[in-house]
């Protein structure tokens, strides 16, 4: 059973069985004495074979298997000895990649791209690629029946002209970019021709915005190492975005942009964030400006630039919730930080600034300001709206009901009501509302996303109240409803996914009161996420520093164990569904570690809990993450051949070579000397 001071980890004394294997015993957080003897050269070798043998060694490539390879060569770009090879296997696998109507071939030319853009002798050739990709101009127009060519005659006259062309890629790319041009001139002159022409200047759009995710791939490849180069490409990539939202208004299509996802790619590169500011700055759509303005907010804060993110945060015409919600607790750990976002918060205004100030209120209640929380939850319930209707209760939960749920959190927290009603009556009347709407279904209608994710909402806020039982009646209720809307009037066919993620809230409410048995109760009840529920209870209780009990449910999560009559089993006995596929299994030990440090937990303790999590099974994203805590930690670092060794050998990751790219990449990092590794052995 999960009990605050119980913990499940591997067992000395097991050390001959698998090591999934988890057992009880008197220390929290002790592990068996294995220890990894792998020395930074042999791992990186050992990693290197394993690439091979999951990508080159699988046999004749194919356009689906001809990216895997891309990507093991561009790893024998980092070493003199094998440079050339790689560089010139690079070619051959560009080559190979035809164009088809299935569009693999892209990934494959983003891949090189990537690659090549890391070395400064393979830039120009990078760019070359990135701004005449194939396929280029596949219109039904004839005279283009090979779009290179222009791309390639503009080249070689600047060849023609330079006696050192490779001297000057920006030269280069800016002439290169010409070209495109003529494609958007012809994607215009092909819309006012008529319909016969719309699926031509289709393509030449299509190909802008293909163009644009190169210039992207490069600059992240390039970023802070040739700033110059990387913000002439920023300029190209500026132009390309305005002919693409232009080409596709001329349509009579919705311009849409997705700017602020690709700012958040490129705003960890500090000489690039000036001229992204630019970029942003011109940007139409307010909703997309907001959040990308919020991107580069977040980056300047979390480097300390307190001036330059307000300055950034100045300028959003518009900033969501939900971005407010996601970035803003990170990095308001000062008050003044806090103060200076509160004024930009009220200088702003919008139909969004109570959310906003909710979102800060939280950040100030997370870092201990109770009484500096409390006002500004006051100054954020006086401006809602709530106040404007008076049929109070109903507009509550129908204002924003994330708002709401804010509300209902500071009543409970605080100890303290807004105009009468406490997180008692706002609770009840949110209670109502999800019922009334759930119940208010035809039966062969489809439960609606926002109504069921309402109800879960409501069944976490209820659980962290202790009312279990109006918690439970939802979730009987939500389960009914889904049952209808897949099987219709068959009940005995279930799918019970609605109910499970129902019964995940439930448990995390629980988690917020440390009640383990209700914990336990649901996890029972559930057929599926059962360690997606613990990974989030994982986190609940490492945040409120129960250590011990987060370590049991961290088990769960990487399904360790599982649960028969609220008893804990082990795996092999009676296992977990086949339909989930279990990937970063030790990511909720790693978040537990993460919890500890930030608790300033003894970093022994920490590091045993990060090898635990390695050992257990780690994807190539998290173990990303994990190598980047280790970063910032100098008495972490000694562990750094120990973690990546347990990554290479549980390899969860989806696609392995990328795990194994992570491994190399941290390996040349902590050891540059591996730059010149010898290869010749391999």
């Amino acid at each position: 059973m999960l009990e605050s001071g119980s913990e499940l980890i591997p067992s000395p004394g097991d050390a001959e069985e698998p090591r999934n294997r988890v057992s009880q015993v008197d220390d929290p957080i002790t592990l068996p004495s294995i220890k990894i003897t792998t020395t930074p050269g042999a791992l990186y070798e050992a990693t290197l074979r394993g690439m091979h043998a999951a990508t080159v060694g699988r046999g004749t490539p194919e356009i689906y298997t001809l990216k895997s390879h891309a990507e093991f060569f561009g790893q024998l770009l980092n070493h003199p000895a094998t440079f050339e090879m790689a560089a010139a296997k690079l070619e051959e696998i560009y080559a190979a990649a035809v164009p088809d109507e299935t569009g693999a071939y892209r990934a494959v030319e983003r891949e090189i791209v990537k690659q090549m853009g890391k070395h400064p002798m393979l830039r120009q050739r990078a760019i070359e690629i990135a701004l005449s990709p194939k396929g280029y101009g596949m219109s039904a127009q004839p005279e283009r029946h090979d779009g290179l060519e222009d791309v390639r005659a503009l080249m070689q006259g600047v060849a023609d002209r330079d006696p050192a062309p490779s001297a000057d890629p920006v030269r280069l790319a800016l002439h290169g970019v010409a070209a495109l041009k003529n494609l958007y001139v012809s994607a215009l002159l092909n819309i006012s021709a008529g319909a016969q022409s719309r699926s031509g200047a289709a393509r030449d759009l299509d190909q802008i915005f293909i163009v644009k995710d190169l210039l992207l791939d490069l600059v992240e490849s390039i970023g802070n190492n040739d700033p110059k180069l990387s913000n002439k490409l920023l300029d190209i990539f500026e132009v390309l975005e305005r002919w693409w939202i232009e080409g596709k208004k001329a349509r009579g299509q919705i311009g849409e942009s997705y700017i602020s996802q690709d700012i958040s790619k490129m705003v960890e590169f500090q000489e690039l964030r000036p001229r992204l500011a630019q970029i942003v700055k011109h940007v139409r759509d307010v909703k997309e400006q907001g959040n990308a303005y919020f991107c580069l907010y977040r980056a300047y804060a979390e480097d300390g630039q307190f001036d330059l993110a307000l300055d950034m945060l100045s300028q959003a015409r518009d900033i969501s919730h939900v971005v407010y919600n996601s970035a803003f607790s990170k990095t308001s750990a000062s008050q003044p930080m806090r103060n200076r976002t509160l004024t930009e918060i009220r200088r702003i205004g919008g139909d969004q600034e109570v959310a906003r100030l909710v979102v800060v209120a939280n950040a100030a209640f997370e870092h201990g300001a109770v009484a500096e929380a409390q006002d500004i939850f006051t100054e954020a319930w006086n401006k809602s709206r709530l106040l404007e209707i008076s049929g109070l209760l109903e507009d509550f939960v129908n204002h924003d009901r994330h708002i709401a749920q804010s509300f209902i959190d500071a009543a409970r927290k605080l100890g303290r009501e807004f105009d009468g009603m406490g997180a008692e009556e706002m609770l009840e009347a949110m209670r109502k509302k999800a019922h009334a709407e759930l119940l208010a279904l035809e039966p062969s209608s489809r439960v609606h996303p926002w109504v069921a994710q309402f109800a879960d909402l409501v069944v976490l806020e209820l659980s962290k109240s202790g009312l279990y039982e109006q918690a439970e009646e939802l979730v009987t209720l939500i389960d009914k409803k889904s049952r209808i809307e897949y099987w219709g009037a068959d009940a005995a066919r279930m799918r019970p996914e609605e109910r499970d993620k129902a019964y995940m809230q439930m448990a995390v409410g629980a988690a917020h009161r440390q009640d383990y048995q209700r914990i336990e109760d649901c996890l029972t009840k559930m057929g599926e996420f059962r360690p997606d529920a613990m990974h989030a209870v994982t986190n609940i209780l490492a945040r409120q520093g129960a250590f011990e009990s987060s370590f049991v449910a961290s088990a769960l999560s990487a399904q360790q164990i599982v649960h028969a009559d609220g008893i804990p089993q082990d795996r092999g006995e009676i296992g977990l569904t086949t339909r989930f596929l279990p990937i970063d299994q030790g990511e909720a030990l790693l978040d537990l570690g993460k919890a500890m440090l930030e608790k300033g937990v003894d970093l022994e303790r920490v590091g045993k809990v990060f090898k635990l999590a390695a050992r257990v099974g780690l994807g190539s994203k998290t173990l990303q993450r994990l190598v980047d805590t280790v970063k910032q930690h100098a008495e972490l670092q000694p562990l750094i051949v120990e973690l990546l060794a347990e990554g290479l050998h549980n390899n969860r990751a989806l696609i392995q070579q990328e795990q194994h790219a992570v491994i190399l990449q941290a390996l040349r990092e902590f050891f540059p000397q591996l730059n010149e590794f010898d290869l010749d052995r391999l």
